[in-house]
């Protein structure tokens, strides 16, 4: 019953956890706790330290409902240690940035964005710009404000995170890869290829020196690379990205996972797109059974791959699938997810009338066309990109 006995504990819990040891990570944290209510400090550093731990733990299993529950025990104990009209503190903080973590996995975008504004406040007061926890914080903003869209705030606070990191950590740090890697997808998002390239190259860079080049930054990397030289039609480059990232997913997820099933989709419109047919369906029928087992038959991006593989079909390439029954069945899904109007819907009744066209069945063509065609007016009114539906 000692405290340094109890230090060791959270010591061990935490390399079982870099181990993936569950239970021995679990006992190491309890066992730290429970010595450190014997020897009568229950609110110890070492306490809040083991549940934050227990935490992490939790959350690198996606479980992040327990995950929260930990933080939140951890953070009440750390404002319990000061007077209530303290302000908060930088170790408070980093907590509240624990349970944004948390928050994020569980889509609870709003609360996690409104704790690292505090967090945030907090690393400017008490420590200044010039800090890897304001640099982090940064960061985390950036891919809060990224996923809701907000592609303004989160060029901004990207920037930021850069800025701090290399001044810190230098260019090739881990933690400047990551930053790199979320200007890239910003960049991207706002159709800036030029810019995103250059950022996604570095984020590479740094990931294949420091992770290796089967870890899953890597993968990430080269899929968004590929996306880039999908926008360019530059085939060659994008399957050459796109197929290392399958590899790397496929042999860290397996091959039933949704992560490959979508770069098999991207494949699969690349190698359509390069006149490569069977190469194509051979994808997207993969990523089709992929998506249909993990997500069920109801799904929009099962529609998604309905739909490209109902382009790429013809007598010579068929295999299991009929590209009348993929649009007609695409078609049933866009309808139940996306409202009867959605532009899916009409490129969908176009592809039939085509496919009902060539077999002279004029009058269902015909009809169609048409349902096509007034799905098409209306949305071409409101639609920014009008002359690319056209």
């Amino acid at each position: 019953l000692d405290e340094e006995c109890a230090r060791c504990y959270l010591h061990l819990g935490t390399v079982h956890s870099n181990l993936h040891s569950d239970n021995k990570v679990f006992f190491c944290f309890k066992k730290a706790i429970a010595i450190s209510h014997e020897i009568d400090s229950p609110d110890s550093i070492i306490v809040e330290d083991s549940i934050i731990g227990q935490g992490h733990t939790f959350l690198a299993r996606d479980k992040a409902v327990e995950a929260l529950v930990q933080y939140e025990r951890a953070r009440n104990l750390r404002q319990g240690r000061r007077n209530s009209n303290d302000e908060i503190t930088k170790e408070v903080a980093d907590i509240q940035v624990f349970e944004a973590n948390a928050l994020i996995k569980l889509s609870r975008q709003r609360e996690a964005l409104s704790k690292l504004v505090q967090a945030l406040d907090v690393y400017k007061k008490t420590v200044g710009m010039n800090h890897l926890g304001t640099g982090g914080a940064f960061q985390r903003l950036s891919e809060v404000h990224l996923e809701m869209g907000e592609n303004q705030e989160a060029l901004f606070c990207a920037q930021q995170a850069l800025n701090i990191r290399k001044t810190l950590l230098g260019k090739h740090n881990d933690a400047t890869g990551d930053t790199y890697f979320v200007l890239g997808k910003i960049f991207f998002k706002r159709a800036d290829l030029s810019t995103a390239a250059p950022c996604l190259e570095a984020a590479l860079e740094t990931f294949r020196h420091r992770r290796g080049p089967t870890h899953a930054s890597v993968a990430n990397a080269m899929y968004c690379l590929g996306c880039i030289h999908e926008c360019r039609k530059e085939w060659d480059e994008a399957i050459a990205c796109f197929q290392e990232a399958l590899t790397v997913r496929q042999k860290i997820h397996g091959r039933d996972h949704l992560l490959v099933a979508d770069v098999l989709f991207k494949l699969g419109k690349s190698h359509k797109n390069r006149g490569e047919s069977e190469l194509g369906s051979d994808c997207l029928s993969e990523c089709l059974r992929i998506r249909t087992n993990s997500k069920g038959q109801d799904d929009v991006c099962v529609a998604d791959a309905l739909f490209e593989l109902g382009g790429i079909l013809s007598p010579q390439v068929s295999g299991n699938f009929d590209p009348f029954q993929c649009y007609v069945d695409a078609i049933r899904i866009y309808r139940k997810s996306l409202g009867e109007s959605h532009i899916h819907i009409a490129k969908c009744l176009a592809r039939l009338g085509g496919i009902m066209q060539s077999k002279n069945n004029i009058e269902k063509a015909g009809s169609c066309y048409e349902k096509a065609i007034a799905i098409f007016e209306v949305k071409l009114h409101a639609a920014p990109t009008c002359e690319k539906l056209k």
